[in-house]
Protein backbone atom coordinates (compact mmCIF):
# COMPACT_ATOMS: atom_id res chain seq x y z
CA UNK A 1 0.00 0.00 0.00
CA UNK A 2 1.27 3.51 -0.87
CA UNK A 3 0.05 6.54 1.07
CA UNK A 4 0.73 10.20 0.31
CA UNK A 5 -0.57 13.56 1.58
CA UNK A 6 -1.54 16.33 -0.79
CA UNK A 7 -1.31 20.11 -0.12
CA UNK A 8 -4.97 20.27 0.80
CA UNK A 9 -4.53 17.77 3.61
CA UNK A 10 -6.38 14.85 2.01
CA UNK A 11 -4.84 11.41 2.02
CA UNK A 12 -4.71 9.31 -1.10
CA UNK A 13 -4.21 5.60 -0.68
CA UNK A 14 -3.24 3.44 -3.63
CA UNK A 15 -3.58 -0.30 -3.27
CA UNK A 16 -2.16 -2.66 -5.87
CA UNK A 17 -4.59 -5.27 -7.21
CA UNK A 18 -4.83 -8.43 -5.17
CA UNK A 19 -3.83 -11.67 -6.86
CA UNK A 20 -5.68 -14.84 -6.11
CA UNK A 21 -3.46 -17.37 -4.41
CA UNK A 22 -5.01 -20.17 -6.44
CA UNK A 23 -3.82 -18.55 -9.69
CA UNK A 24 -0.62 -20.39 -10.40
CA UNK A 25 1.89 -19.47 -13.06
CA UNK A 26 1.70 -21.51 -16.23
CA UNK A 27 4.17 -24.39 -16.10
CA UNK A 28 7.25 -24.12 -18.27
CA UNK A 29 7.04 -26.09 -21.50
CA UNK A 30 10.05 -28.00 -22.75
CA UNK A 31 10.40 -27.67 -26.51
CA UNK A 32 11.58 -30.85 -28.20
CA UNK A 33 14.65 -30.71 -30.48
CA UNK A 34 14.75 -34.13 -32.18
CA UNK A 35 17.71 -35.28 -34.25
CA UNK A 36 17.53 -35.45 -38.03
CA UNK A 37 17.54 -39.26 -37.76
CA UNK A 38 14.37 -39.14 -35.64
CA UNK A 39 12.75 -36.51 -37.91
CA UNK A 40 13.39 -38.72 -40.95
CA UNK A 41 11.30 -41.50 -39.39
CA UNK A 42 8.10 -39.47 -39.88
CA UNK A 43 6.40 -40.20 -43.20
CA UNK A 44 3.42 -38.83 -45.11
CA UNK A 45 0.22 -40.23 -43.64
CA UNK A 46 1.45 -40.11 -40.02
CA UNK A 47 -1.35 -38.87 -37.74
CA UNK A 48 -0.98 -35.66 -35.76
CA UNK A 49 -1.28 -37.68 -32.55
CA UNK A 50 1.57 -40.03 -33.59
CA UNK A 51 3.72 -37.09 -34.76
CA UNK A 52 3.49 -35.37 -31.37
CA UNK A 53 3.95 -38.69 -29.52
CA UNK A 54 7.15 -39.47 -31.47
CA UNK A 55 8.68 -35.98 -31.60
CA UNK A 56 7.40 -34.25 -28.46
CA UNK A 57 6.37 -30.62 -28.04
CA UNK A 58 6.88 -28.62 -31.27
CA UNK A 59 8.67 -25.28 -31.56
CA UNK A 60 5.46 -23.75 -32.93
CA UNK A 61 2.23 -24.56 -34.75
CA UNK A 62 0.23 -22.58 -37.32
CA UNK A 63 -3.30 -23.34 -38.53
CA UNK A 64 -4.62 -21.87 -41.80
CA UNK A 65 -7.81 -22.31 -43.82
CA UNK A 66 -7.86 -22.10 -47.60
CA UNK A 67 -10.90 -22.84 -49.79
CA UNK A 68 -12.56 -24.95 -47.13
CA UNK A 69 -9.42 -26.95 -46.29
CA UNK A 70 -7.67 -26.48 -42.97
CA UNK A 71 -3.89 -26.79 -43.08
CA UNK A 72 -1.67 -27.07 -40.06
CA UNK A 73 2.08 -26.55 -40.03
CA UNK A 74 3.95 -28.05 -37.09
CA UNK A 75 7.59 -26.96 -36.77
CA UNK A 76 10.40 -28.57 -34.80
CA UNK A 77 13.95 -27.33 -34.27
CA UNK A 78 16.39 -30.05 -35.24
CA UNK A 79 19.12 -30.74 -32.68
CA UNK A 80 21.73 -30.25 -35.42
CA UNK A 81 20.20 -26.88 -36.39
CA UNK A 82 17.48 -25.68 -38.72
CA UNK A 83 13.73 -26.26 -38.74
CA UNK A 84 11.67 -29.25 -39.80
CA UNK A 85 8.16 -28.41 -41.04
CA UNK A 86 5.34 -30.96 -41.13
CA UNK A 87 2.28 -29.82 -43.09
CA UNK A 88 -0.94 -31.58 -42.10
CA UNK A 89 -4.47 -31.70 -43.45
CA UNK A 90 -7.34 -33.70 -42.00
CA UNK A 91 -5.08 -34.71 -39.10
CA UNK A 92 -2.44 -36.43 -41.28
CA UNK A 93 1.03 -35.40 -42.46
CA UNK A 94 0.83 -34.43 -46.14
CA UNK A 95 4.31 -32.96 -46.70
CA UNK A 96 7.63 -32.74 -44.86
CA UNK A 97 10.43 -30.19 -45.20
CA UNK A 98 13.62 -31.12 -43.35
CA UNK A 99 16.60 -28.83 -42.74
CA UNK A 100 19.59 -29.41 -45.01
CA UNK A 101 21.81 -32.25 -43.86
CA UNK A 102 25.04 -31.16 -42.28
CA UNK A 103 27.88 -32.70 -44.25
CA UNK A 104 30.04 -35.08 -42.29
CA UNK A 105 33.69 -34.11 -42.56
CA UNK A 106 35.69 -36.70 -44.38
CA UNK A 107 38.94 -37.76 -42.84
CA UNK A 108 41.07 -38.96 -45.66
CA UNK A 109 44.39 -40.49 -44.78
CA UNK A 110 47.29 -38.16 -45.21
CA UNK A 111 49.89 -39.40 -47.65
CA UNK A 112 53.33 -38.04 -47.98
CA UNK A 113 54.14 -36.37 -51.21
CA UNK A 114 56.88 -38.08 -53.18
CA UNK A 115 60.23 -36.33 -52.93
CA UNK A 116 60.65 -33.74 -55.60
CA UNK A 117 63.23 -34.35 -58.28
CA UNK A 118 65.58 -31.53 -58.79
Amino acid sequence: MVTSTSHGGSIITLTPPKHKKEEAEEPAVTISTPSRTVLEQITAGTSRKDLIAKLGTPFFEITQSDKGTTWETITYRASEGGNADFRLSEGKVKSITLPPAIPTPRHEPQTEAPPSKQ
